[in-house]
């Protein structure tokens, strides 16, 4: 799920140590990504990004929109992402701290331009395919997503 605030033009990204990359030997294994998580018995995909919103940063949405649903790599695994774009007013810091202690997750919270976001992917700092692929659906929605949006403090 991919924070989005259309007023100020901002993304959520998360920040994390992922042992994939590490063991690969990658400079650097803290990755990018949206915010994620796994489909609890009983849950709804909609269900579970509004409840992972909630423990990895702290927001408290009101709806999700689809984006596009598929298998990453259908060959070698049966992962099945759900993928939507959620519309929120983000903080105005720039990086915090999130996650659940309870679940030992360190996050790194960072609300970034639009444009910086797709700088990052252009540079190959972000490695990820589902967000780089959130972020150029957005890149395709953006201006009717920022129009349709009500003004500040409406």
């Amino acid at each position: 799920m991919l924070p989005y605030d259309p007023r100020s033009d901002r993304v959520l990204l998360v920040e994390q140590f992922r042992t994939g990359p590490a063991r690969r030997g990658a400079a650097n294994p803290w990755t990018l990504e949206p915010v994620a998580g796994i489909v609890d018995p009983g849950e709804t995909p909609e269900e579970a990004g509004l409840r992972e919103a909630r423990e990895e940063a702290g927001l408290v949405l009101d709806r999700l929109i689809p984006i596009f649903d598929g298998y990453p790599s259908p060959g070698s695994n049966t992962d099945f992402f759900h993928c939507f774009l959620a519309l929120a007013e983000l903080p105005r810091e720039e990086s915090w701290r999130g996650g659940l202690a309870e679940e030992d997750e360190d996050l790194r919270l960072h609300a970034v331009s639009f444009d910086r976001a797709m700088a990052l992917v252009g540079r190959g700092e972000i490695e990820v395919l589902p967000l780089q692929a959130m972020l150029y659906w957005l890149a395709h929605h953006r201006v009717s997503l920022r129009d349709a949006a009500p003004p500040s403090g409406a």
